[in-house]
């Protein structure tokens, strides 16, 4: 029996570890994550807008997800964009022609032409990892597009309309998640988020 004791003492103590550790990381997840909501700071925006070739960055102030796994990700945007009038609802990056593109296919639920709209997209590889999207290495990047830009730019009501925007710094980023942060319509209309 003794001969037994040691071997059995270790295989306890290392399933109690295994226990301890699998409760105590899955805490500090949850911890980490109750809040998935960060701003842009100034000295991040300079980072980020000063980079050589820097793809369009959101502006010091602006409210951005923080990294997350992709599953988690579409959850947090899903619930802070619940109630949005204008929403992204497929994300794509990829390489075109002319480079990097990134794709977001999008659904007027506002009841008047969106002219114009603005928004941040989020950059995850195929194993739904946050990955460079930028050229200071940040996992966002800001979208934009209106009638002057966009050519006959006008989202009618209840329609769709494919975004398509030219990215230099996609590396591995395949899948993404977008939410939009303010628009304008043809009649005048303003939305922003709060």
């Amino acid at each position: 029996m003794k001969k037994y004791a040691l071997p059995i003492a270790v295989g306890i103590a290392l399933f109690v570890g295994l226990m301890i550790g699998f409760f105590v990381g899955r805490k500090t997840l949850e911890s980490k994550w109750s809040n998935p909501v960060g701003v842009v700071s100034p000295a991040d925006f300079q980072k980020s807008s000063t980079a050589k070739d820097a793809d369009p960055t959101p502006p010091a102030g602006a409210k951005i997800m923080k990294p997350l796994p992709l599953l988690r990700m579409r959850q947090e945007v899903a619930k802070l964009t619940e109630k949005d009038p204008l929403k992204v609802t497929l994300t794509s990056f990829g390489n075109g022609e002319d480079g990097g593109e990134l794709h977001l296919m999008m659904k007027n639920g506002a009841p008047c032409k969106v002219t114009s709209y603005s928004g941040i997209a989020y950059a995850f590889d195929s194993s739904g990892k946050p990955v460079k999207a930028n050229a200071a290495g940040e996992s966002y990047l800001a979208f934009r597009s209106d009638a002057t830009s966009d050519k006959g730019l006008a989202i009618e009501s209840n329609g769709k309309y494919v975004h398509a925007q030219g990215i230099k710094h996609t590396e591995t980023a395949s899948l993404g998640v977008a939410h939009v942060d303010a628009y304008a319509c043809a009649d005048g209309t303003k939305w922003a988020r709060q």
